[in-house]
């Protein structure tokens, strides 16, 4: 879903917008990371049906329409993305509700991993989180899920990584083990999407 989109262009601009303009490969392998975490914390916030239900609703309200997907090239580049709501790009409050309180370990993890700044992975995430919410919101337009069948699609798109680091990463998202993430960060993704 995400490797489609990652065109020439859209790694360029990208690379200029976290500072790592002229290293392509390594601004693919690290958004390429950042999706799969990001990806990751919303499959484990829509596990349950009140996080599935707040998922749905938020991506009814905030990311059905013309969206960042639509949009990218302008969202990649300075200034407002036309036609796009301003919550729907807010990279900061979406990673905020994504991931609560893990935010800055995984953060960090990712930093290690992708071997870049803390400011530059900031950025990267703020930067793929609206991405990842405008493709849902996409798919759940093209293929018309609701909250009883989002979980089996986020099941479906995400990929066994065989990366250790990444796999440390994810299960930082479930730091008390127990599969659910949604009382890890106390339901924030579900009162956040709800409102």
């Amino acid at each position: 879903m995400f490797k489609q989109q990652m065109t020439g262009a859209v790694v360029n601009q990208m690379a200029e917008k976290i500072g790592l303009g002229g290293n392509e490969q390594g601004t693919t392998q690290a958004a390429q990371n950042v999706f799969t975490t990001l990806m990751g914390a919303v499959a484990k916030n829509a596990a349950t049906p009140q996080g599935a239900e707040s998922l749905n609703k938020a991506l009814e309200k905030n990311h059905t329409g013309s969206g960042v997907m639509d949009n990218l090239m302008s969202f990649l580049g300075t200034g407002a993305t036309e036609n796009v709501s301003a919550k729907a790009e807010d990279g900061n409050g979406i990673l905020k509700h994504m991931l609560g309180n893990k935010q800055e370990g995984i953060l960090q993890s990712l930093s290690q991993m992708n071997k870049m700044s803390p400011d530059a992975t900031k950025t990267l995430m703020t930067t793929v989180a609206p991405m990842v919410m405008s493709m849902l919101g996409n798919a759940k337009k093209e293929q018309g899920f609701d909250a009883s069948s989002i979980t089996q699609f986020l099941g479906n798109q995400q990929s066994t990584t065989g990366n250790s680091q990444l796999s440390g990463i994810m299960s930082m998202l479930d730091s008390d083990g127990d599969g659910n993430v949604m009382d890890d960060i106390g339901g924030l993704l579900g009162g956040f999407l709800g409102k």
